[in-house]
């Protein structure tokens, strides 16, 4: 567990009842709570490694999944704002082979209301003696042509799709000519000096091991759902999961700690964002207009949790062995990220416990 001395008497707050109401945790529990001044605190709680008896710390890495969706959303913000992406323009001008008859928009696929099937890609997957050779276009046609029915027509549901974001990834690279991690990693990582994140399991840093607890429904139905293969050894009654990378990094494949994601989403909060412009904020914190004048609880990048008195925008992420959240509150100029190597950890009842007690007494 790691205090760093803040200016912010909320941030403070919040970082001491989740340390405090937390502190039994045994598996990995990584913190980050940052205002738009960048003061921050890290609580790192319980096991980065069973076996190991390795404890969490402000340098473990965990796999972030879906959370990957909002870095995707970034970039495809700032190609929009230099020019270069037409986020109302039909996708097929930029993914040609896209195999569905109807105009799907490029903000519509970041807002999860192109229409296209919410496949369940648990074995959309590949360990990491295969990685150097994976072929990811050919992945991505090919859970295209398993899935090119639309369930809607584009625009007039929100629909969560994995596939949506993969298609973005691909347009990404289309625009720029470059792979999606090179762009992310230039425009996004370096810019804000993120040391700790990227799309390859780290080598040279402490990588959390992903765990389910051996008396759950995940664990007990993961034969239905995963390979063998990814099925480690059980550690103290939880199974490890073997590390592994996701066939399409721009809708779940990135791996960081919880302080460089605050890092990110404290930036978007921010007027003199170094991501991105006025403009392309707006943009990424307004809710999805629907066909017919209603809107989404989605923006292009974020969901938008209800609450009677707080904007909320969120993103979860999570997979075999991990669960994670983020949650940014433009009201408060507050970000904060959770994430664990606990498969089925409620990430959603520590956010909820924030913003009944701790947030709403600051406020008031």
């Amino acid at each position: 567990m790691s205090l760093v001395t803040c200016h912010s008497s909320l941030v403070t707050q919040l970082a001491q009842h989740v340390r405090t109401a937390h502190a039994d945790a045994d598996l990995g529990f990584q913190f980050t709570v940052m205002d738009t001044t960048g003061a921050f605190e890290n609580v790192n709680l319980g096991l980065a490694d069973v076996a190991g008896n390795v404890p969490v710390t402000d340098s473990t890495v965990f796999m972030s999944y879906s959370m990957s969706k909002v870095i995707t959303a970034i970039s495809a913000l700032q190609l929009a704002q230099e020019g270069l992406l037409d986020l109302d323009a039909d996708a097929h001008q930029y993914i040609p082979w896209l195999p569905y008859a109807q105009p799907i928009s490029t903000r519509q696929l970041l807002a999860h209301t192109a229409g296209i099937p919410n496949a369940i890609p648990l074995r959309w997957v590949h360990l990491p003696d295969a990685h150097g050779t994976f072929k990811e276009d050919s992945a991505l046609r090919a859970v295209l042509a398993d899935n090119a029915d639309l369930t809607s027509t584009p625009g007039t549901r929100y629909r969560y799709s994995n596939i949506d974001y993969w298609i973005v990834g691909a347009i990404i690279e289309h625009i720029t000519g470059r792979s999606y991690e090179a762009v992310v990693r230039d425009k996004i990582f370096r810019p804000l000096g993120l040391t700790h994140t990227g799309f390859l399991i780290p080598s040279t840093l402490p990588l959390a091991k992903g765990y389910l607890r051996r008396w759950t429904w995940m664990n007990l139905f993961k034969w239905l759902v995963t390979d063998s293969e990814y099925w480690g050894e059980y550690e103290d009654g939880k199974l490890n999961i073997v590390p592994h990378y996701v066939n399409g990094p721009a809708y779940g494949g990135l791996y960081s700690t919880s302080h460089d994601l605050a890092r990110i989403c404290a930036d978007l909060l921010r007027t003199n964002s170094i991501l991105l412009n006025a403009a392309s904020r707006a943009t990424l914190f307004t809710a999805a207009t629907l066909a017919d004048g209603s809107t989404a609880e989605m923006t292009p990048g974020l969901h938008i949790v209800p609450h009677p008195s707080l904007r909320i925008f969120m993103k979860e992420g999570g997979g075999a062995g991990f669960h994670n959240e983020l949650r940014l509150y433009p009201d408060l100029g507050i970000v904060a990220v959770l994430q664990t190597n606990d498969a089925t950890f409620d990430v959603k009842k520590v956010y909820e416990e924030l913003e009944e007690r701790s947030m709403i007494e600051d406020r008031e």
